[in-house]
């Protein structure tokens, strides 16, 4: 469309062939004091902890990210990027966090040059030379110090994930169905021999089986730790 065409009415988005009429037997979900609203139900109810614990809306996303991250690792977690778009009602003004990750410190232009990489850009972009140092955990760090309640610590923000993480929530059919995506795309090989039993490295997820992800649990304590350091030397 050129710069001079109007935006098309909202008659004409309903008649296109994009839309698509859908009837839910589900009434609106209505709140009085606040709402959470995601994929999967533990980690939901993880953010209206963190509400009824006097924790904002910031404090509460950062909480379902880190539970989803337990819940549905497939579609978030501490090793990739996170982004955040905050409004501050009071002040009418919406803030950004971009946690998007840095290359590594090690990753040299003579490094990049000696591995055959010409021009601004590395191609193909599946080069291992692509990879980040994960932004997520800097970025949530931040959401809470910046626009968290501050009667809440990043510690008592994670702690609903870690608790899930050590006690392992039930698979979800979510979670399941990225696993079985994932798996596809990647492992077609070893998908198919998970499906016949015969590869217990990629089996599949089983909706309602209870996996424990101690070690998820293990990194998100050592995260919250992190964050209360550098809160205390600030302050030293």
């Amino acid at each position: 469309m050129g710069g001079s065409d109007a935006p098309p009415t909202a008659e004409a988005w309903r008649a296109s062939a994009t839309t698509m009429n859908f009837k839910s037997r589900r009434t609106c979900a209505l709140g009085t004091k606040g709402m959470v609203a995601c994929s999967q139900s533990l980690a939901t109810a993880a953010g209206l902890e963190i509400l009824r614990k006097g924790g904002s809306a910031a404090d509460a996303a950062v909480a379902v990210t880190a539970c989803l991250n337990v819940c549905e690792p497939t579609s978030t977690g501490i090793g990739g990027d996170a982004f955040c778009l905050y409004f501050d009602a009071a002040a009418k003004k919406v803030s950004a966090v971009r946690g998007g990750g840095r290359s590594p410190a090690a990753l040299t232009l003579d490094l990049v040059r000696s591995r055959g990489h010409a021009g601004l850009e590395i191609t193909p972009s599946t080069d291992a030379l692509c990879a980040v140092v994960p932004g997520a955990p800097a970025a949530w760090e931040d959401v809470v110090a910046r626009f968290g309640s501050g009667k809440l610590t990043l510690a008592d923000v994670l702690a609903p994930a870690i608790e899930l993480a050590e006690s392992g929530p039930p698979i979800g059919p979510v979670a399941r169905q990225g696993n079985l995506r994932r798996l596809q795309a990647a492992y077609l090989v070893f998908w198919v021999s998970a499906i016949r039993g015969r590869h217990r490295n990629h089996a599949i997820a089983v909706c309602a089986l209870r996996r424990r992800r101690r070690r998820l649990g293990r990194a998100l304590v050592s995260i919250a730790a992190a964050a209360a350091k550098r809160r205390r030397d600030d302050f030293a």
